[in-house]
């Protein structure tokens, strides 16, 4: 028996753009997230001249694998499931949005749910030695940056949120899809 939720995913992911959409976002936020703390060794490396470009390749590709030690195991898998997440949630509002426009339904309201899993998992990236990079900037910007020591996981709730924000707006994608509303 095909569930309805399962129905419309592979509605959305037979078409292969929306596949290549959703990974190739996926990918390139979590590529954004690995990368920057390490942007000045990229880019000393990439600008010079004595590392071949097969070099450079593996060097980015091995940063990869730094996720987990510089922001922790737990940090790492929520940024992996808030990467895949994000890729499936544009790519299905992507889709929902073609089909509104082809069937004359209209996508006045796009799901904000999504958008608030959006920021607050922004809020949550962060390592467990420094804590929640944005949230820790805004937090002291407005002076309550002891409000994030005193939370049981250090900010780790913003992404928990996030996770949270985002599987419910992929929820209503997804049954608006498969039974959207007709006035």
């Amino acid at each position: 028996m095909i569930l309805p939720h399962q129905r419309a995913l592979q509605r959305v992911f037979s078409v292969p753009v929306y596949v290549l959409l959703a990974v190739t976002l996926s990918t390139g936020l979590f590529s954004v997230i690995a990368w920057l703390p390490n942007s000045s060794i990229i880019l000393t490396i990439w600008l010079s001249n004595s590392a071949t470009i097969a070099d450079k390749l593996s060097i980015l590709w091995s940063l990869y694998g730094s996720v987990a030690s510089h922001y922790g195991i737990d940090a790492a898998i929520f940024m992996a499931l808030f990467c895949s997440l994000f890729g499936i949630y544009v790519s299905v509002l992507a889709f929902y949005i073609q089909q509104s426009r082809r069937t004359g339904s209209g996508a006045a309201a796009t799901p904000t749910s999504g958008y608030l899993g959006m920021f607050s998992a922004a809020l949550g990236i962060g390592c467990a030695a420094c804590g929640s990079l944005v949230a820790t900037s805004l937090f002291t910007a407005v002076g309550a940056a002891g409000l994030l020591l005193a939370l049981p996981f250090g900010g780790l709730e913003f992404g928990l949120v996030a996770l949270a924000l985002l599987v419910f707006a992929i929820d209503r994608l997804l049954r608006k899809i498969v039974a959207p509303l007709v006035c």
